[in-house]
């Protein structure tokens, strides 16, 4: 993957599974392949026990005692069912190799109290393209988007506004992207990223099993809403 990359760009690997050993042993892994950090998702089969804030403090501190390179916590609530608290990823950030989140609810209260309360070399991305403009706003420093898989350009100009204090544009080209990013992201998922992908020029290839392919109809919205919203 290193040798497949362009020159100067970060590799990210997501190694997060259930298993702290597994996690370790995947994540040390991607370090002996060239990737400069891993993103480690919630554990969230054993909802019980993992949704106590000790199990969480102790997977993520466990992890990041032995990881080769830096993780990068990733709270993904609408697929894992858990949301990590703002007071865990407070007290997680203190750990050197924890270098930030990808924080994907979509709640701005909650970027903003984690953007406060943790040291500045905590980086807070947030994983929500709709609310991308509101975030960075509150602090966050960027975002790794899924909706930039089909429209990075249009992901970017929304960042490059906001970088440029240029506000009134900011907030324009998040009102553009918007109702795109809700389709393909919460709406269709998978699939309708795929099917964005592969009409903005990029490869989104087939939906594996048991996701089910876009409907005419959802085919049908994508196209018009990626109408203006180009590679």
């Amino acid at each position: 993957m290193r040798e497949a990359a362009a020159p100067g760009k970060l590799l990210i690997a997501g190694t997060g599974v259930e298993s702290v050993r597994e996690t370790i042993e995947l994540t040390n892994l991607a370090a002996e392949r060239g990737y400069v950090a891993a993103m480690v998702r919630t554990p969230h089969y054993f909802k019980g026990q993992m949704s106590r804030p000790e199990s969480q403090l102790t997977y993520y501190r466990t992890v990041a005692d032995s990881a080769k390179i830096p993780i990068l916590i990733y709270n993904f609530p609408q697929a894992t069912g858990l949301d990590i608290p703002a007071d865990v990823i407070i007290q997680l950030a203190e750990h050197p190799n924890i270098l930030g989140i990808k924080e994907s609810s979509g709640n701005i209260e909650k970027v903003a109290r984690m953007v406060d309360n943790t040291p500045e070399r905590f980086q807070v991305v947030v994983g929500s393209a709709p609310t991308l403009y509101a975030s960075l706003c509150v602090g966050a420093v960027g975002g790794i988007l899924a909706f930039a898989n089909a429209a990075p350009c249009a992901a970017l100009a929304v960042y490059e506004a906001w970088r440029g204090c240029d506000h009134e544009t900011a907030r324009q080209r998040q009102r553009h992207i918007a109702d795109a990013a809700v389709a393909v992201t919460v709406r269709y998922s998978i699939p309708g990223l795929k099917y964005a992908m592969d009409l903005n020029g990029y490869y989104g290839g087939p939906t594996r099993l048991p996701l089910l392919p876009p409907t005419a109809a959802a085919k049908a919205e994508i196209e018009q809403l990626f109408g203006d919203i180009r590679a």
